[in-house]
């Protein structure tokens, strides 16, 4: 993992990015709950996304991983919408 993060910096910058910039819109659009959806959903993508291309320049992209980026997506979304929608 260590040989990993110092060799993929940017890659795993861009994840964190891709986090701060989806918990920080979360946050800022705490009265919007159609704006907190599509935000859930970006970040959602994103992720699925981030992963693939990740494990796309590792070499080492396989059906398995795709489907394990997929389905984590698919629950953090459900939890985000379970807690947007019943607040």
């Amino acid at each position: 993992m260590e040989q990993d993060f110092s060799t993929h910096k940017l890659h795993y910058f861009s994840l964190i990015l891709i986090l701060i910039v989806g918990y920080s819109g979360f946050l800022f659009f705490s009265f919007d709950r159609s704006a907190q959806l599509l935000i859930g959903i970006a970040v959602s993508l994103s992720y699925a996304i981030w992963g693939t291309v990740h494990h796309f320049a590792e070499h080492n992209l396989n059906w398995k991983i795709m489907v394990e980026y997929t389905m984590f997506s698919l629950i953090s979304l459900a939890v985000i919408l379970s807690l947007v929608m019943r607040a």
